[in-house]
């Protein structure tokens, strides 16, 4: 059995074979309900979703060990969960996996999703550059104003009664 489904870590089990559909009668293997559902796993066309169901039974079902997720980073245990979430091909309950990982970790069910992360980040950024767009208005009519007032000044220079005042 280990062949079809290495136990030893998710990463044996994703590398176990997912190719072996049937054992013939000459093999002397005994016939076991989880051999079945192994060998009825690997007749999924898709490898990918093979290797996702082995995982799952090996790894995900009854109670299985929390330890590994406590220190994952939390954008990878929300990935995790949507994919135990995903549809199963064998028509196990993925729902008790999901149901003791949010259980156990109720932070996740407050977490942004990456789409409301950006949104968060582009609503800041549209407040700061208003902020900035405010800021440099003001800039702009102080320096108006002091060209006007400049440019009044040297009119009044020019002013032929001003001139002689200051020569005077």
């Amino acid at each position: 059995v280990d062949i079809l489904c290495n136990q030893s870590s998710i990463n044996a089990t994703f590398d176990s074979n997912h190719t072996l559909q049937n054992l013939t009668e000459y093999c002397s293997f005994p016939s076991s309900k989880n051999l079945k559902m192994l060998l009825k796993a690997n007749q999924i066309n898709n490898k990918w979703k093979t290797a996702r169901e082995k995982i799952f039974m090996a790894h995900f079902e009854g109670p299985f060990d929390l330890a590994p997720f406590g220190n994952m980073d939390v954008k990878i245990l929300v990935e995790v969960i949507g994919w135990l979430g995903k549809d199963n091909i064998l028509g196990q309950r993925n729902a008790s996996a999901v149901y003791r990982l949010l259980q156990n970790f109720p932070h996740l069910c407050g977490f942004p999703s990456r789409a409301k992360m950006l949104r968060l980040q582009q609503a800041e950024e549209i407040v700061s550059l208003k902020t900035r767009n405010q800021t440099l208005e003001a800039e702009k009519e102080e320096m108006i104003s002091r060209i006007e007032q400049l440019e009044r000044e040297t009119e009044d220079l020019k002013s032929p009664n001003k001139r002689s005042k200051c020569e005077e």
